[in-house]
């Protein structure tokens, strides 16, 4: 206590009272500057038949590696640049308290900083409401990627989400939107035997369903817009769960909960009260119907300080690193990093140096802001110089990815359901990762076991995805895009069960059709790619087979 009342003692004995006047004592909270943000929960990632362990999770939005507060020392330091004549004359004294400053002076010099952190806290500070929904897509239209105000409310009209969360952040800030239910099941079983004796023990797990998305939105220079990044999982279970006898007497049902599951990490440039649209949808055999929505919006208009040689300008939408990382198709050991940022990112260090070198003034960076020093003119050079940067490195990209069928014998009449369709947002240089897969558990394996007289079959469950994986990543090239692209299709229906004799036992043998295909190339606006055929499925008796395509517009 005494700590930390000695700073403000100091401050009264040493500001000057010009004629006779007592020195101002005002305390300025900073809470909403300096807090610390607390880290989200990250969404579940390929599955959502098992519940995710720490080593399972994967931060795509590397929500955890930046924070979108600044120290009470840094908003300290910040404002005593801006009223160094009067601290040095002695008309003011500011000094940190806590998550408060305390400022001690003549009134209007008080009066003159309270403004300054009220300007400050206009912009760095700033509301934003985030809303994160799921919709049923039988009986809707393909939206576009991008939705304004105006196209969002048409969107919705007078339709119920099937799931909706809301939450209020600020520039930067990694905001959770969980809304999960997970249910406890009978997995799979363990076996042990010993002489004549043998037992079977139930192992079991959780599967979710619901939604949960972790979501950053950065505000952009000079407009009333936003850069967001998203990270989500949604899924629906399909019908009662199923449940297999596994032949062994005694031992407990294994249930097989089928999930239409949804993963996905995207990004985009919406205007306020806008939103990001997803659009999964295809074959009800690999996934379900789903578009999922991302609106950002703010009753408070955006505000910039430049003023006594002071320029507050948002940055976090160039110096983010989030959605570097490239997440392997099924089969792959681990996850992919990239060896540098893609295009798009900027590091702060050197978006300092570019406005060091380019406009003469001392700059840094903290909370997804610069703070740039210097005259009014240099700093509405430096102020148009970062608004030209943002523009072309922070750009929207629509990336269509659909799976058409064809009937194999010409035969059939009418047209054919397509094996799915995908439209997904992006920014050029951040990756995007999308799932759309239909999942359950089989009995895969049997492994015997046996002890003298006793013996027992131990059944060995799997997880079975039929459904599509899509990685993409887009720069410019040209008067072009430059692509990259991979995408994995995998096809696979839920196999019967079969008794297994003697022993007793029940064995689930699949049958799996996969394709993959990518693109490393240009590609113009609104040409389409073709990649080639796809699985070949079966419909009601009837056989298709599929052709995979990509198209860009931006």
């Amino acid at each position: 206590m005494i700590a930390s009342l000695l700073p403000l003692c100091l401050l009264f004995s040493s500001v000057a009272s010009p004629q006779g006047q007592a020195p101002i004592t005002e305390i300025l909270p900073l809470q909403h500057f300096v807090s610390s943000h607390p880290a989200s929960s990250v969404p579940a990632w390929g599955t959502l038949l098992q519940r995710p362990t720490e080593q399972q999770q994967r931060d795509l939005l590397q929500a955890t590696a930046s924070d979108c507060s600044m120290a009470t020392e840094d908003m300290l330091n910040l404002l005593r640049e801006t009223a160094m004549a009067e601290i040095e004359a002695g008309r003011l004294h500011i000094n940190a308290l806590n998550e408060a400053l305390v400022v001690v002076g003549e009134a209007t010099e008080v009066a003159k900083m309270r403004e300054r952190v009220r300007l400050a806290g206009a912009v760095l500070a700033r509301p934003l409401q985030i809303e994160f929904s799921v919709w049923d897509a039988a009986d809707r239209e393909t939206p576009n990627a991008f939705l304004s105000a105006a196209d969002y409310a048409k969107f919705v009209g007078n339709r119920v989400p099937l799931a909706r969360s809301v939450a209020t952040a600020r520039h930067g800030a990694a905001v959770a939107l969980e809304r999960m239910r997970w249910s406890r099941y009978v997995r799979d079983l363990d076996a042990e035997v010993a002489q004549k004796q043998t037992m079977t023990q139930p192992t079991t797990d959780e599967y979710g369903e619901g939604s949960h998305a972790v979501v950053r939105a950065f505000g952009l220079l000079g407009s009333d817009e936003f850069a967001v990044h998203v990270q989500f999982a949604s899924s629906q279970r399909r019908g009662v769960v199923r449940t297999v006898q596994t032949g062994l007497p005694g031992a407990a049902e294994i249930e097989l909960p089928l999930l239409e599951t949804d993963c996905g990490a995207c990004s985009g440039r919406i205007t306020n009260g806008g939103a990001l649209a997803v659009t999964l949808r295809g074959h009800a055999a690999s996934g379900g119907q789903r578009i999922v929505t991302l609106r950002v919006s703010s009753r408070t208009p955006p505000a910039q300080l430049v003023q006594e040689g002071l320029g507050i300008f948002p940055c976090g939408a160039i110096t983010d690193a989030g959605l570097g990382s490239r997440v392997p198709l099924p089969g792959a050991a681990a996850m992919e990093e990239r060896a540098t940022p893609g295009f798009g990112h900027m590091s702060s260090e050197d978006l300092i140096q570019f406005v060091r070198d380019a406009f003469a003034a001392e700059a840094s960076c903290g909370a997804g802001f610069m703070f740039v020093h210097g005259p009014s003119a240099v700093l509405a050079k430096a102020e148009a110089g970062l608004r030209g940067l943002q523009d072309r490195l922070v750009r929207n990209v629509t990336l269509a990815h659909t799976g058409t069928l064809a009937v194999v014998d010409n035969s059939g009449t009418g047209s054919a359901p397509s094996l799915h369709e995908l439209t997904l947002p992006t920014l050029l240089g951040r990756q995007l990762t999308m799932v759309r897969v239909l999942e359950t558990n089989v009995i895969a394996d049997l492994h015997p076991v046996i002890a003298q007289e006793a013996g027992i079959l131990d059944p060995s469950v799997s997880m079975l995805q039929s459904g599509c994986w899509l990685s993409a990543n887009v720069a410019p090239f040209e008067d072009s895009m430059h692509l990259q692209l991979r995408v994995q299709q995998l096809h696979a229906m839920p196999p019967p069960a079969r008794s297994v004799m003697p022993g007793g036992g029940v064995l689930m043998a699949t049958e799996v059709a996969r394709t993959a295909a990518s693109h490393d190339g240009p590609l113009a606006n609104g040409q389409a790619t073709e990649h080639g055929d796809g699985p070949a499925i079966t419909i009601d008796g009837r056989g298709y087979r599929s052709a995979l395509a990509t198209i860009l517009r931006w």
